[in-house]
């Protein structure tokens, strides 16, 4: 697993990566593109034509990738959580 400052190093730079995505994820510009985009692709999807199997693939394909998107940042978040039990861990040890 590595020595205590390797482990360390790496809880601290995951918190500092979470730090980041929770500002993000928290931005107003961030959270108005995420709802303007997700919301013209259900208004397509809405408007499409059940026969129109190709168009409806890909919006769901390109529904999918924002989820993608945006879970990927929500990982990092979880990822700097685990990063800070890990810190709080080692302080504990070290007391």
């Amino acid at each position: 697993m590595g020595t205590e400052e390797e482990q360390r190093k790496k809880a601290t730079l995951s918190q500092q990566r979470a730090n980041q995505a929770t500002e993000l994820l928290a931005n107003p510009l961030y959270i108005e593109a995420v709802t303007v985009i997700r919301a013209s692709m259900y208004g397509e999807f809405e408007d499409s034509k059940l026969a129109d199997e190709d168009a409806r693939h890909e919006l769901w394909q390109r529904m999918q990738l924002m989820k993608s998107f945006q879970g990927y940042f929500e990982k990092i978040v979880k990822e700097g959580r685990k990063g800070t039990q890990t810190i709080k861990m080692l302080d504990d040890e070290n007391n």
